[in-house]
């Protein structure tokens, strides 16, 4: 499975911030010498972009994308290819939720946007003829987080939301007539951000959440029995924010935290020991925001 966030291409996921204020992005490995992918690259503007990561050109390297909450507009570069704009273009419109995956199975992540009034969702390909997936499709409601992932390891991207009133999950598949492979399932409550990945390394996408009081970690698989992976470990504090990826190489998505006032990182493995993999690492400054999918 592609590494999130893994900009350099070794299959391992790095540090990505935004610096909302000027639009510049930095990237950091954990595992090249020297660790700097980009510093200071200019790739956004203030204020109303928010950026993304995703794989737009089939690389297998993750592409710096902002998408304009005013607009719907997308803007896509590479941080490995010459030339280096990948897409320039409107999918989207004022409200709407960008989203990255791969929602067709051609190794290429498309644009998507989750429309939170109506619970619709928009996707579309950069490489297909003809570009639309979906328009329009309601998989959601107001109360409901989109959380996209592949949770049947088909290898497509499915539809899926987390209702944050009542914690239950509906999860269906892309494809027409839609496989349903979650449907009212509960796991979490109204304090707990969805954070999904596949954290045993099935291949498959497992429902986490990241208690955002706590600073407490859940997570369960959809198809081992039994289905728990982790249940209220502790890894972060109030205020942190979550983004888990492989950060030590090993297929599986580790726990990790980004505490905006300091800038720093702290990653741990849920399969190596010991399972530090950074502690206090500092990548970012007050007013960074980490990059997510």
């Amino acid at each position: 499975m592609f590494a999130k966030a893994d900009f350099d291409g070794d299959a391992v996921s790095d540090l990505a911030v935004y610096d909302p204020a000027t639009g510049d992005w930095w990237i950091r490995s954990l595992s090249a010498v020297p660790p700097t992918i980009a510093a200071g690259l200019n790739w956004g503007f203030p204020p109303s972009v928010v950026p993304l990561w995703g794989d737009y050109d089939g690389d297998l390297i993750a592409d710096m994308a902002v998408f304009d909450l005013a607009t719907g507009n997308w803007w896509i570069r590479s941080v490995a290819n010459v030339p280096a704009t990948i897409a320039a273009l409107n999918w989207g419109f004022a409200g709407t939720e960008p989203l990255s995956g791969d929602y067709d199975g051609d190794g290429v992540h498309d644009l998507a946007v989750f429309d939170p009034l109506t619970g619709e969702w928009y996707i579309r390909s950069l490489v297909v003829v003809p570009a639309t997936i979906l328009f329009a499709l309601p998989w959601g409601t107001a109360d409901m987080v989109p959380v996209p992932g592949d949770y049947d390891g088909d290898g497509i991207f499915d539809l899926a939301v987390f209702d944050t009133v009542t914690g239950n999950w509906y999860i269906r598949s892309v494809a027409s007539p839609p496989k349903i492979i979650a449907f009212g399932l509960p796991f979490g409550t109204s304090d707990m951000i969805p954070v999904s990945g596949d954290y045993d390394g099935d291949g498959i996408f497992d429902l986490a959440l990241f208690d955002t009081t706590t600073g407490n970690w859940w997570i369960r698989s959809l198809v081992v029995d039994p289905p728990t992976i982790v249940a209220g470990l502790n890894w972060g504090n109030s205020g942190w924010i979550a983004v888990p990826g492989d950060y030590d190489g090993d297929g599986i998505c580790d726990l990790a935290v980004f505490e905006p006032i300091s800038g720093n990182w702290w990653i741990r493995s849920l399969s190596a020991v010991p399972p530090t993999i950074a502690a206090g690492l500092n990548w970012g400054a007050p007013g960074f925001v980490p990059v997510l999918p």
